[in-house]
């Protein structure tokens, strides 16, 4: 009976170790204001093995088993337990005068206990699949608050928080932010990577200075229009078209909004005031409006559908320019921009860079993906530390060689497509590909079996080939960047046309209007056949055609012009006015008519250009027998005998 009294009172005591009594916070909600009424070992008081460590440390013990009383616990002010595993927060109700707690990255499936640590400021709960934080609503001195990648779908419990500044509550489950329209003294607030639809609730939050609503399910930002003190603005992979309602937005000096729909940028051109501006991803075609920012330093609108970048020279104090994937040709108004410190253009449509020997501040350049061939105008940035030039149709890197400070550097996949020769079977071109010291890198392998004698490479090819490939890839090291240059060279060829016909006609024509077809020395792609110029040169002549030609792709005709043997064009270039073909058989006889008789006679029906037999005054008298007749344009002509 003395031991079980004994056992008894034993747990008398342990109960009465706690004391606890009520508070009023606000009209309605009553929380524990707890205490303990004599000393306890800290691990006692926090059973979380990994939370008593932390309290051993912030209480300046040297055991979790030490004793601490209500009064040690009071002097703790601020506990950072990020990535702890702490499982358990109890004992933290007793922490009467915290004013910051770091609980990120742990694993509390309940956080009822800090509902009483109403003098709480600060308070960071970050990736701790959170769901319920109704122990939140009583904290009404909170500042700074932070639920990030938590599994939180309701944020009423927040409403009455209205000392609340800054608030994180991205990579939650949120669809409904209407709890927010109260915390009308709120300054940056985050709330990506949620399911949110409808902002309405945030058209309240006059002070908003920073606001942040990537990757949710936006189709309208009409009510954001209001938000006059925003600085910073993210809306980034939603589903907003129209941007109007931001033109009030003066103040704002970042604005963000890739992976959207939007084709209109128009409205921005008051937001004077912004220095950095993305919209990667949108469908827009003209920037024009972008010369009125002209305090812009970072400017990044990749994927679009741009070709005009020509507005941008007005941006003087640009120093990041990214337009990956658009359809620019001309990059000369990079010249133009003093500031610039790194550019980026890959996959647009860009063959000279030139004017870039003029931006001798760049860092870094990626250019990725061009139709870059000659890079002698980056010999002069030495500055440069890091350059992306894969995917182009670079084949001589010597003008590298000076750039002392590269870092990084990719010249990988390089293509070059020689112009298309007259296939043989014996092919020797010239090697192409020069290595950093301007040395000829020789060939890595071909597509056919090749004999490699520097410079030229020579291919044995018994039957016709479309075309012979060779690669290269070559080890460098300029500055501290050991790189690949690696890449392939094309020969293509022509599969000359086998002449099927070729006869001698006497025929005259005139080239067709329009006609700007080719004059080759044999017919178009045949063995030996090269370009004398253009048909339309002898536009408006009277064109003595000698020879007709069929090959195995089509019909060519060998003229002349005044005598002298031009070339061979293709027959649909002429519009034939005669042939022996028109004549026609006739009878009868003719006498020269009287004052006629200075009139020539000719070999052929075509007065400036068949040969001239001289004035009719020999025939004058004499009985001449028409034996042939033909008419050429509104002339009759008649062949005598």
């Amino acid at each position: 009976m003395l031991r079980k009294n004994f056992h008894l009172k034993l747990v008398l005591i342990a109960i009465l170790a706690i004391v606890a009594t009520y508070m009023n916070i606000g009209s309605e909600t009553k929380v524990y204001a707890a205490s303990i009424s004599n000393p306890m070992p800290i691990n006692q008081i926090f059973p979380d093995r990994s939370l008593a460590e932390i309290m051993k440390w912030s209480l300046k013990k040297g055991s979790e088993t030490d004793l601490v009383s209500q009064q040690d616990l009071d002097q703790v002010e601020n506990i950072y337990a990020n990535r702890r595993n702490i499982q358990s927060i109890k004992g933290v109700q007793y922490l009467q005068n915290l004013k910051s707690l770091y609980l990120n990255n742990n694993q509390p499936k309940d956080i009822s206990e800090i509902a009483s640590l109403t003098k709480l400021e600060t308070l960071y709960l970050e990736n701790n699949q959170l769901t319920d934080i109704s122990a939140i609503a009583s904290l009404s001195n909170l500042s700074k608050l932070s639920l990030s990648n938590n599994q939180i779908k309701d944020i009423r419990g927040l409403s009455n928080l209205n000392k609340l500044e800054t608030v994180y509550l991205n990579s939650n489950q949120l669809t409904d932010i209407s709890g927010l329209a109260s915390l009308s003294n709120v300054t940056t607030l985050d709330l990506n990577n949620n399911e949110i639809k409808d902002i309405r609730a945030l058209s309240t939050l006059v002070k908003l200075k920073k606001l942040y609503l990537n990757n949710n399910q936006l189709t309208n930002i009409n009510h954001l229009a209001g938000l006059l003190k925003l600085k910073v603005l993210s809306f980034n992979e939603n589903q907003v078209v129209d941007v109007s309602s931001l033109a009030k937005l003066t103040n704002l000096t970042g604005l963000y909004f890739n992976r959207n729909q939007v084709a209109n940028i128009s409205s921005l051109a008051n937001l004077i005031n912004l220095t950095s501006l993305e919209f990667s991803q949108n469908h827009i075609t003209d920037i024009s409006i972008l010369e009125k920012l002209s305090n812009l330093e970072f400017l990044d609108f990749d994927k679009n559908k741009v070709s005009d970048i020509s507005k941008l020279v007005e941006l003087s104090h640009l120093t990041y320019l990214f337009f990956y994937d658009n359809q620019v040709t001309n990059i000369d108004t990079l010249a133009k921009l003093p500031n610039l410190v790194g550019v980026g253009f890959n996959g647009n449509k860009v063959n000279n860079i030139k004017e870039l020997a003029n931006v001798t501040n760049l860092k870094y350049l990626h250019a990725e993906g061009n139709c870059i061939q000659d890079i002698k105008a980056l010999k002069s940035l030495t500055q440069l530390e890091v350059l992306r030039l894969a995917r182009n149709h670079i084949v001589d890197i010597s003008p590298l060689k000076g750039l002392k400070n590269l870092q990084e550097l990719d010249l990988s996949n390089q293509t070059f497509i020689n112009q298309p020769i007259n296939f043989q079977g014996n092919v020797t071109i010239p090697n192409i590909v020069k290595g950093m010291t301007g040395t000829w890198v020789a060939p890595n392998s071909s597509s056919d079996k090749v004999t490699y004698n520097p410079p030229k490479l020579t291919w044995n090819l018994p039957t016709y080939k479309k075309e012979v490939c060779y690669t290269f890839n070559q080890t460098v090291t300029i500055g501290n960047a050991t790189f690949k240059f690696s890449g392939q060279v094309t020969q293509p060829f022509n599969k000359l046309d086998i002449v099927k016909s070729n006869k001698t006609i006497t025929a005259y024509g005139r080239v067709k209007p329009g006609m700007k077809s080719t004059v080759w020395t044999q017919p178009s792609n045949t063995k030996d056949a090269k370009q004398v110029g253009m048909v339309s040169a002898y536009a408006g002549k009277n064109l003595r055609i000698l020879r007709e030609a069929q090959t195995s792709s089509g019909s060519y005709y060998q003229f002349s012009v005044g005598g002298k043997p031009i070339g061979w064009v293709e027959t649909k270039a002429l519009g034939i006015f005669y042939q022996t073909s028109m004549e026609k058989k006739a009878t009868g006889a003719r006498y020269i008519v009287r004052g006629k008789e200075g009139q020539h006679a000719y070999t052929l029906p075509v007065a400036e250009a068949a040969v001239n037999k001289g004035p009719l005054t020999k025939w004058k008298g004499k009985r001449l027998i028409v034996q042939r007749e033909v008419t050429v344009g509104k002339e009759k002509w008649l062949l005598l005998q």
